[in-house]
């Protein structure tokens, strides 16, 4: 009996040591400055007026400030989050990807027994043209039965051929 007390202690101990340094961690600290710092980008207002945390977001920005600040909370947390917004676009512009080039592409590029080609993707990034993606299984159903359509039309084997729908 006295044994298992000690387990359960010791248990105990380590749940409350970790809860704490949980507390303690950079994330932690920081979270509500972030999140107040931009409302607009981190909150996701509900139709009943409630508002939910878009936690991808928020700990995607945490992760490029905890680098930036090396995992040192500002002394000022208040005044320093009126900067953090310049902080993470100075981050997400010098990390998009110019520049850079996966050495295992090259590799596969130059493969003397199969080499492989890429398609270039610069001309995708830097399409203005809008991606048209639906916002509800209706909009999803529309979409389909428009490119069903159009394919019938370009297709005068398929005129005369009755549709399923």
């Amino acid at each position: 009996m006295e044994t298992e007390l000690k387990k359960l202690k010791a248990s105990l101990d380590i749940k409350s040591a970790a809860a704490k340094s949980v507390k303690r961690s950079f994330a932690q600290q920081i979270q509500g400055a972030v999140i107040n710092a931009n409302k607009t980008k981190y909150l996701l207002r509900l139709d009943n007026g409630q508002c939910v945390v878009k936690r991808g977001v928020v700990n995607a920005d945490i992760s490029i400030l905890e680098k930036h600040c090396k995992g040192k909370i500002p002394d000022n947390l208040e005044l320093t989050s009126t900067y953090f917004d310049g902080i993470i676009n100075n981050f997400n512009e010098k990390s998009s990807g110019k520049g850079y080039r996966n050495p295992i592409r090259k590799m596969l590029e130059n493969s003397s027994v199969y080499p492989v080609t890429f398609p270039d993707n610069t001309d995708m990034r830097e399409s203005k043209t809008p991606i048209l993606l639906p916002c509800s299984s209706k909009d999803e159903q529309a979409q389909i039965n428009m490119a069903l359509h159009a394919s019938m039309a370009q297709s005068p084997a398929l005129l005369g051929a009755q549709t399923p729908w």
